[in-house]
């Protein structure tokens, strides 16, 4: 798991302080979403999950960030079949992938 600065500043032609000032912005609104998350998985409202996870992608559209894309898709894919234990493991694969991402800044 790690974050490639210099590949994701390559992609967009700029430097790695510009990439990180971009993710650091993504990340200060990500404990938001990730709150509304929890507290669907909780309460089995699947499909606020999907309604969160597409605003995760959303903001992380086009960086390249594997582990977090795979998370959200894997989490996007249990609640879309209703599998609470599939979704509490595929969040806190998404969990995981935020700090990493946050480590990298």
């Amino acid at each position: 798991m790690g974050v490639n600065l210099d590949a994701i500043a390559s992609d967009f032609g700029c430097s790695v302080d510009d990439v990180k000032g971009m993710l650091m912005g993504i990340t200060a609104e990500l404990p938001d979403i990730v709150d509304i998350i929890d507290t669907s998985i909780a309460s089995d409202d699947f499909s606020s999950v999907v309604m969160a996870t597409d605003m995760v992608k959303s903001k992380i559209n086009h960086f390249n960030l594997t582990d977090m894309e795979s998370a959200v898709a894997s989490l996007t894919d249990s609640a879309n079949a209703g599998d609470k234990a599939g979704a509490e493991s595929s969040f806190a694969a998404l969990k995981s992938a935020i700090t990493a991402v946050e480590g990298s800044l």
